[in-house]
């Protein structure tokens, strides 16, 4: 039984496959596991899923602000997202 579509943005690799474990195996479907700000923009816009898990402290954000937004900067586009719920983490 599928409860929903989740994307996962983590740029730490063990815990995001940690996170979709734990997931999967609470009936969740994990649409996508992201590294960054902009991965997760472009991700959302594809595959709509019906909650974005997102870490609030992506690294590299304050060293490369216009190449990585952090998680304020995506907040942003939550209009694009209108039917998606993003939860910062």
């Amino acid at each position: 039984m599928d409860k929903g579509q989740v994307l996962i943005v983590d740029d730490e690799i063990i815990v995001s496959m940690d996170l979709r474990y734990k997931l999967e195996s609470l009936g969740y479907s994990v649409s996508a596991v992201v590294r960054s700000g902009d991965e997760a923009v472009a991700a959302a816009s594809q595959l709509r899923p019906d909650v974005v898990l997102m870490d609030i402290g992506l690294s590299g954000a304050a060293e490369h602000p216009r190449r990585q937004p952090d998680a304020g900067q995506v907040r942003k586009h939550e209009a694009m997202w209108s039917q998606i719920d993003a939860t910062f983490l």
